[in-house]
C-alpha cells in the first residue's frame, strides 16, 4: 500500500498469536520489553513513525488538510 500510494514504509507486524492474545487481555506486548515475542517489530515501527514525524516537522511550513 505504501508503494501504491507514494509513501515511505513505516514498518510491518509479523502474525504473532502473542500480539493479539496481548491486545485481548489488556497486556499489549510492547509493555513486556523489546525481547517479548511480537514486540520488535512494535518498536522498530515506533522508531520509524517518530523518525518520519520528525522529518515532516522540520519541511513543514504548517498544518495541511487534504480530504480525498
Amino acid at each position: 500500500m505504501a508503494k501504491a500510494f507514494g509513501v515511505p514504509l513505516l514498518g510491518e507486524i509479523e502474525i504473532e498469536p502473542q500480539i493479539r492474545i496481548g491486545g485481548d487481555t489488556g497486556k499489549p506486548v510492547a509493555s513486556l520489553g523489546e525481547d517479548a515475542p511480537g514486540a520488535p517489530s512494535i518498536y522498530a515501527m515506533a522508531r520509524n513513525v517518530a523518525e518520519r514525524a520528525a522529518i515532516v516537522n522540520k519541511t513543514s511550513t504548517g498544518s495541511v488538510v487534504q480530504i480525498l
